[in-house]
């Protein structure tokens, strides 16, 4: 998979970049260090100096789409299968809801997508699904869009059994994995799947 990833502006530390190709949302670009991004993006409302040699890809401040939607509409054009999106969860929570929004943005394209900040990640899953984990985590589900059925769980502290996750409820939150390997099966509807390192 052809995976890059994608840096947002955001007021926190982000996590360790693991790809080599990185696409900067506009101020994002502050995070980086000794790494010359693919292209920064955006309307440059919060980035004024960028060294000559990066290429800048402007729009107007007056836009219908986040700079993360067109950072993301960027890395499609440029052929990647995926990307891994960082400084999602932190600033104003308008800002948290509509980069969780990316994740279905992406998907919506045809591009995997992950969110990953300092010890935690977040994806939107539908249907059946496994991930390697580490025993301990932290992990929770939550619907996204609309209600979800799950029919089985494997790998979690508290099953998950024949489920209707109603959204606006919490009953998929704070579970805790107990192997190495988790899974869901569910029959209708999206989750988002939180994970966090123990």
């Amino acid at each position: 998979m052809k995976k890059a990833a994608i840096v947002l502006n955001t007021p926190d530390i982000i996590a360790d970049i693991a790809e080599a190709d990185v696409i900067c949302a506009d101020g994002g670009y502050k995070h980086l260090k000794d790494v010359t991004p693919v292209a920064v993006v955006g309307d440059f409302d919060s980035l004024t100096n960028l060294p000559e040699n990066v290429k800048r890809i402007s729009y107007p401040v007056e836009k219908n789409e986040t700079d993360g939607q067109l950072a993301i509409d960027y890395a499609m054009a440029l052929g990647y299968d995926g990307v891994t999106i960082y400084g999602a969860l932190g600033g104003k929570l308008e800002h948290i809801l509509g980069n969780l929004g990316l994740l279905a943005y992406a998907a919506d394209l045809g591009l995997c997508a992950v969110i990953r900040e300092p010890a935690l990640t977040v994806e939107l899953v539908t249907g059946t699904f496994t991930r390697e984990v580490e025993r301990g985590d932290r992990i929770s589900f939550f619907p996204f869009g609309g209600d979800v059925l799950v029919n089985r769980s494997e790998g979690l502290f508290y099953p998950l059994e024949n489920l209707h996750l109603a959204a606006g409820t919490n009953r998929g939150i704070s579970n805790i994995a107990t192997h190495t390997t988790i899974g869901l099966d569910f029959t209708s509807g999206k989750l988002l799947y939180i994970r966090y390192l123990s």
